[in-house]
């Protein structure tokens, strides 16, 4: 899948396809691969919140509680009612 995501990035660099090439390697648990991709598409389209969302529970799997809460907050900031 990985693959697929990467030409697609290379055909069209949006904030989804970005997104989806760092979900597929954070399934394989490369989660600073999976950070880079995400970070990405948050460059693209900061109001993203399962971007942030990815990233904080990435964070938490690295043990990096400052990270997680930042991205956390940062959903709290986008859509307080999000559940």
């Amino acid at each position: 899948a990985l693959d697929f995501f990467l030409k697609a990035i290379r055909l069209n660099p949006d904030f989804k396809n970005y997104y989806n090439a760092g979900v597929s390697v954070f399934k394989l648990k490369e989660y600073e691969k999976a950070v880079h991709f995400i970070k990405q598409a948050l460059h693209l389209n900061k109001q993203f919140i399962l971007g942030h969302l990815l990233l904080a529970q990435i964070y938490q799997h690295l043990n990096q509680d400052e990270k997680t809460e930042i991205y956390l907050k940062n959903i709290i900031k986008l859509d307080p009612n999000h559940k």
